[in-house]
This record gives C-alpha cells, sequence and structure tokens, in this order.
C-alpha cells in the first residue's frame, strides 16, 4: 500500500473529471473507535464536509457499515446517502430500505446464541453485545484482560452448532468477535450492485469508485474494486489488500475536504 497523501497528484487526475462514488466504513473511518459503539460519533467538521459532498451533482456517497442500517442511519442522518448495512445485507436510503433474505432457522439460532452469552457473560463487566438483527456481535473493549480468554472460549461454545453446521462467517478484529450468515453477499457484492445501479441510472459507465475501510471486511470490497476503482485503508496493517493508506479518521476527513475542493472547481 501507498501512502495516499503523497501519492496525491495521481490521485487527483484519477477522479477529477469522473462522476464519483464514495463508499466510506463508518467506525475506524467516518467516526474514530470508541469503547462503545454507540459513543463513535462523526465530528462535526466532518459531518458538515458530507453535507456539502451530497450536494454535489459529479459526486455519490454510501456508507457500507457492519451495524444494522436502522442504527447507521440514525447515527448518520444525512439524506442523499446511500446507506448498506450488517456488511450489505441491508441497503437503501434515509427513509427506505430492502434487505437480502436470510432463512428464519438462522435468524432463530442467532437469537439462541445471544441468549445463551447474555446468561453466560451477565458477571463480566463491560461485554457489549450488538444484536444487529442478521448477525451479531460481541464487544470486550472495556473487559478486564483477565476475563478475555473466558469470553472467547464462551463465545466458541455458544456459535458451535452453527459454525458445525456451515452456517456463519466468523470476524475477529478490534477486540471484536463478530457473525455473520453464510451466504455469498458482502461488502463487495454490495457495492458491486450499487455501482451497476448507478451506471445505470446516470447511463454512463464513466463513474469512479473510492472505497475507505478499516477492518477485515472491508477486504471484500477491496477486492471488488482491486481493477475498477480505488481503494484505501485506514491503518497500517498488513492484511489490508488496498491501493492505498491512510493513517487515521483525521486523515479521511482531510481527503474528504481535498475531494470536495477538487469537485467544487
Amino acid at each position: 500500500m501507498q501512502y495516499l497523501f503523497v501519492k496525491w497528484p495521481e490521485f487527483s487526475l484519477k477522479i477529477k473529471n469522473h462522476h464519483v462514488c464514495i463508499f466510506l466504513d463508518y467506525d475506524g473511518v467516518l467516526a474514530p473507535i470508541t469503547d462503545s459503539p454507540c459513543q463513535a460519533a462523526i465530528p462535526k467538521e466532518t459531518k458538515h464536509i458530507l453535507r456539502r459532498l451530497v450536494d454535489k451533482s459529479n459526486l455519490t456517497l454510501a456508507i457500507v457499515s457492519g451495524r444494522s442500517i436502522k442504527n447507521i442511519k440514525g447515527m448518520v442522518k444525512i439524506k442523499n446517502i446511500i446507506y448498506a448495512g450488517n456488511h450489505g445485507l441491508e441497503v437503501g436510503d434515509l427513509q427506505t430500505s430492502c434487505e437480502i433474505p436470510v432463512s428464519l432457522r438462522y435468524k432463530t439460532e442467532l437469537k439462541r446464541v445471544k441468549k445463551e452469552l447474555i446468561n453466560k457473560l451477565a458477571k463480566i463487566k463491560g461485554v457489549l453485545i450488538e444484536d444487529k438483527e442478521f448477525s451479531l456481535s460481541l464487544h470486550y473493549r472495556l473487559v478486564n484482560k483477565a476475563y478475555v480468554p473466558t469470553i472467547k472460549s464462551i463465545f466458541k461454545r455458544a456459535i458451535a452448532k452453527l459454525k458445525m453446521q456451515d452456517k456463519i462467517k466468523i470476524f475477529t478484529d478490534k477486540k471484536t468477535l463478530e457473525i455473520t450468515p453464510n451466504i455469498l453477499w458482502n461488502k463487495g457484492s454490495i457495492v458491486s450492485l450499487i455501482l451497476i445501479l448507478l451506471r445505470s441510472f446516470f447511463k454512463h459507465k464513466n463513474i469512479m469508485s473510492i472505497y475507505i475501510g478499516d477492518g477485515l471486511t472491508d477486504n471484500d470490497a477491496f477486492r471488488a474494486l482491486k481493477k475498477h476503482g480505488i481503494t484505501i485503508f485506514v491503518g497500517t496493517s498488513r492484511r489490508a489488500q488496498a491501493d492505498y493508506y491512510l493513517k487515521n479518521t483525521l486523515e479521511v476527513k482531510e481527503l474528504l475536504k481535498e475531494i470536495l475542493v477538487l469537485k467544487t472547481n
């Protein structure tokens, strides 16, 4: 990966004369990572830039998050943005949304896992269980380190049945354990679909896509856009499959500001 601001002349040339679609993850990209998901807010200046960007006729914004679409809409609250939640299983605008079908049996098992985790982790302070209807995350950022092995063991046992049946994907990243349905759909799938719809809507193929993410699940989107867009990882992970990297959310804000200037002139 190359540091984006060192390659700014090359980057700006790629997007200057195109309709640009910017895909952004939420946590760790627009909003700094916090101890609790409910505390992760977009800084005021970043939000102001987003509002100005959505007014540009030559630019489209999409937020692609692991959060539920209801949650991500509530955190952002900006019109004329495409929202995708649950790693692409839900998609819509601020008013409406639709979802990729997931079996009722899977959802029932997910509720069982949640109940088991709540019961067995009740005495460990700092555990946060995030029920996103299609997926489930267990956050242990606030937990005493001594209890982490116990938490992981309990989580492993709770999901054992679903894992044995090959019904789930398991992600471990940034002090979070997460399960999602094991179906052929991910962030790369929803990004590809959005781009197909945009090209149809604008009746041309001259769209340059930019994807900015900070987690392992963003690699699916990075791979989907490898030859057809610009991919940016926030952080320095060697497992990231992006073209460029930025150091933190502050640099994401600066990039969005520079894109705003570029698309205004």
